[in-house]
């Protein structure tokens, strides 16, 4: 008959990001062969999840475009454990708002104007690192009208020279 002894077991693990929070047991067998209870004793461990610290990843889009008088509106997601820290780095102006929430941090520029054309940079810290990603604010000009004054100029120019082909035909007529 086999006899009990003690072991001790080490599990070693290299976590990343997809094993934070993830479940884990330890369980026990006593097996003393044939003479021994059947089927063999097991006994288990407590479950208990790991907490995996990782640096922040950003996702943000790389460019932005909005015409002078619009809204921009920055959205920067980080993931990493513990929750990142974001830090905004802009060109400092009077309609400039920043809004945090968790993970979420959004850069809101209101009646943009054609100077705030510029680069803008989300950082996001925690105590294992960190990730910026910078992105530019292309903005569009103001549509000046020029189109339409175009128009106008050659309707006036054609009415202008109906007018006064008319007056010619009537005073023609008159003599």
């Amino acid at each position: 008959m086999k006899t009990p002894a003690s072991k001790l077991s080490i599990l070693t693990i290299s976590p990343t990001r997809a094993d934070d929070g993830v479940e884990y047991r330890c369980e026990a067998e006593l097996d003393l062969g044939l003479e021994g209870p059947q089927p063999p004793v097991a006994v288990q461990s407590e479950r208990f999840n790991i907490t995996v610290h990782y640096s922040p990843d950003i996702h943000m889009e790389q460019t932005y475009e909005t015409s002078v008088g619009g809204n921009a509106v920055f959205n920067c997601t980080a993931t990493g454990n513990p929750v990142p820290t974001f830090e905004w780095k802009y060109r400092p102006a009077d309609n400039v708002q920043v809004q945090t929430s968790g993970a979420i941090s959004l850069l809101t520029i209101s009646a943009v104007t054609a100077d705030q054309a510029c680069m803008v940079t989300c950082v996001a810290k925690n105590s294992q690192g960190q990730a910026s990603v910078g992105l530019i604010l292309a903005v569009k000009a103001e549509s000046t009208g020029s189109a339409g004054i175009v128009v106008g100029v050659i309707i006036a120019v054609v009415l202008l020279s109906l007018f006064i082909g008319l007056g010619l035909i009537i005073a023609h007529r008159r003599r």
